[in-house]
């Protein structure tokens, strides 16, 4: 049965699903969906595309720009399981344009999240949010259904140098 299942998500995985995002590539403007979060180099979107987690870096105009980062590490806690947690690194995805991981997410995409944005191979140099929800519609719902947050409405949510 454990072998069904895992089989049935990696299936699920290559099937397309319902993300908000077209293809888009830099310059280009990126829609309002997902999470918007302040960094000191500038705004990064997180949102959950094709069951994977994808990180885009846009300009004031929301402008997608290359990611100013070398790697993202995610931290997640799921809310309904607290007992699973995840480390997931980002790392730039086909074209430069977002910064992915290939593991496959499956809903519901509902998490504590802790972000360590790294600059430097030595890791030395990095930015760091607090934990904060991070919440996106099942591909059911809509995406109006979707409550972006900025980081300054996630409880703790700080960023830090």
């Amino acid at each position: 049965m454990k072998i069904f299942r895992r089989l049935l998500w990696i299936v699920v995985g290559f099937l397309p699903v319902a993300s908000g995002l077209s293809a888009v590539g830099l310059g280009e403007e990126l829609d309002g969906f997902g999470h918007d979060f302040q960094t000191p180099d500038g705004t990064m979107n997180l949102r959950v595309v094709d069951n994977r987690f994808h990180a885009y870096f846009v300009d004031e105009e929301r402008l997608l720009v290359e990611p100013p980062y070398l790697r993202v590490v995610l931290f997640t806690e799921e809310m309904r399981r607290v007992d699973r947690r995840d480390r997931l690194v980002l790392e730039p995805g086909p074209g430069g344009v977002y910064m992915t991981n290939p593991r496959i997410i499956p809903p519901p995409h509902d998490f504590w999240l802790r972000m360590v944005l790294v600059k430097s191979e030595d890791q030395e140099e990095h930015d760091s949010v607090a934990r904060t929800l991070f919440r996106q519609a099942l591909e059911g719902e809509g995406i109006e259904d979707a409550e972006p947050a900025e980081l300054s409405d996630a409880p703790g949510g700080t960023t830090v140098r």
